[in-house]
């Protein structure tokens, strides 16, 4: 695919995988829009309208969305029971949740919504969207 000129929006490229995704799509001169939990805009992607939000902006800035890449996510060892056997807080599972599922879910949906509205190109596509969610890579 030859990336010049397509508009790519990253979830989760402020490091690892999806800041070499990014990084391998700039030097192909794709515009990219890149972020982690925070977005170019500053967009919380747990928040279904701050993702709206910052699709938008990539809209607003380069009039078309060609490509989806989801690698935002929050990596945690959550343990089921505290040490004297009473259950664990479920906070930092929630929010391992909202960041991997829901806030990958949410720029999705978004980018997916912009990319049906485009014409397809002379082999009929719309745009491509990729997760990619790599725990093992960063577990021990």
């Amino acid at each position: 695919m030859n990336l010049q000129g397509k508009t790519a929006f990253i979830a989760g490229a402020t490091s690892g995988q999806g800041l070499g995704v990014a990084r391998h799509f700039a030097e192909r001169r794709a515009h990219v829009v890149l972020g982690g939990n925070t977005l170019g805009p500053g967009a919380d992607i747990t928040d279904p309208d701050q993702a709206a939000a910052a699709v938008n902006a990539a809209l607003d800035r380069f009039g078309t969305l060609d490509i989806n890449v989801n690698s935002a996510a929050h990596i945690a060892a959550v343990q089921l029971t505290e040490a004297d056997g009473t259950p664990a807080d479920p906070a930092e599972f929630t929010r391992m949740v909202a960041t991997s599922l829901v806030g990958t879910f949410n720029v999705m949906s978004r980018a997916a919504a912009a990319m049906l509205n485009k014409v397809p190109d002379d082999e009929g596509e719309r745009g491509v969207i990729i997760n990619r969610f790599w725990p093992s890579s960063t577990a021990g």
